[in-house]
């Protein structure tokens, strides 16, 4: 007896404001019998929206996002492309310089603020330090990678992206994060599941940079050759590559980074097309990921600068 895993989905065309979504599960095999489960969803449609919108808009894996710190909360709400849902501030503790300016910038914003008892308010994972403040909101930043890259060329502006390979420590993550924004990196690309990478350590470590630049969840393989076949070089961050420095970053570029211990995978930096490193003058194991990236990122800008004197 053997099992033979199959995945597939389809969707009808819509007829009445209906569709049939058609997910073919498993067939399994024994002997000389086959069994096929099929299973069919109907979704109703509301009139007027179409199955592209419909699915378009639909996102399971963003959730709301709790803002931890003033400073973030503060920097996002002087943002227009930033939509909160509510701020939460402890009752009595409203009296502070910087909570104050931040309740009546939401006020005039127009941002629901709510008012809590401290016993109440949202506790950090160390289980030891409740906030005074904060804000919740619902990322919009997460985009499909053709239309980040239609965004590119109607803008006209010159690609510039981070591939994460693997990347578990949300340190890391926002660190990364708030150093691309900086930069002005245009998108960062992840594969995997949204809330291993966008939630609420990976914000606060960012200090809310990672709601604020493009993200779009996509396999890496197949980042790697949209990249390529629009012509943008992709370049791999690993211990075995060429000196960074003697590489030429100009032009359309794709940065991939993996984490410290394992790096990126030998399937991912053959399908790019040239492999980096960072010298190590002693003998460590190697370096902070967060820092790799931010070495390689202001390099690129570096020889652009250079161009341009």
């Amino acid at each position: 007896m053997y099992g033979q895993k199959e995945r597939l989905l389809n969707f009808t065309e819509p007829r009445n404001n209906k569709v049939i979504l058609t997910i073919n599960r498993t067939t399994v095999k024994y002997f000389r019998l086959k069994v096929h489960i099929q299973l069919n969803i109907y979704l109703n449609f509301s009139e007027g929206l179409t199955m592209k919108n419909k699915i378009k808009n639909y996102d399971s894996d963003v959730q709301i996002l709790k803002i931890r710190n003033k400073n973030a909360i503060e920097e996002l709400l002087d943002d227009d492309n930033i939509a909160f849902e509510k701020i939460s501030v402890a009752k009595n503790l409203e009296e502070n310089f910087q909570t104050k300016r931040i309740l009546k910038k939401a006020k005039d914003k127009g941002i629901k603020v709510e008012t809590l008892k401290l016993s109440q308010m949202a506790v950090r994972r160390s289980g030891k330090t409740h906030e005074v403040i904060i804000g919740y909101i619902k990322p919009t930043n997460i985009l499909r990678f053709e239309e980040l890259l239609q965004r590119l060329e109607k803008e006209k502006k010159q690609p510039f992206f981070l591939l994460i390979n693997r990347i578990d420590f949300d340190t890391n993550i926002g660190v990364i994060a708030r150093t691309a924004f900086a930069a002005g990196i245009n998108g960062l690309i992840y594969q995997g599941e949204t809330e291993r990478f966008l939630n609420d350590d990976s914000v606060h470590f960012s200090l809310g940079s990672i709601v604020r630049i493009p993200l779009v969840k996509q396999n890496i393989f197949e980042a790697i050759k949209k990249l390529k076949d629009r012509g943008i070089k992709t370049v791999a961050l690993n211990m075995n590559g060429k000196n960074y420095t003697d590489t030429n970053l100009t032009g359309s570029l794709a940065i991939v980074i993996g984490e410290e211990k394992n790096g990126i995978s030998r399937t991912v930096t053959e399908k790019c097309d040239e492999v980096l490193s960072i010298p190590i003058y002693n003998k460590i194991e190697s370096l902070n990921v967060a820092i790799c990236a931010a070495v390689l990122i202001y390099e690129k800008i570096r020889q652009e600068n250079l161009c341009f004197k």
